[in-house]
């Protein structure tokens, strides 16, 4: 029980878009209702790949 918690990977980051507008946001989880996920999985905020 106590290796599992180790074991976990921390979640990933992606690139959301705006249904409305277009405007990009680096998340790990969804901003709200009318953004869809635009790229990723990143392994950081900055949402570049390195």
């Amino acid at each position: 029980m106590l290796i599992a918690p180790a074991l976990a990977a921390p979640a990933s980051w992606w690139l959301w878009q705006s249904s409305r507008d277009g405007q990009t946001f680096c998340a790990q989880t969804s901003p709200g209702p009318g953004w869809q996920k635009a790229s990723g999985p990143y392994a950081n905020a900055r949402c570049v790949k390195e």
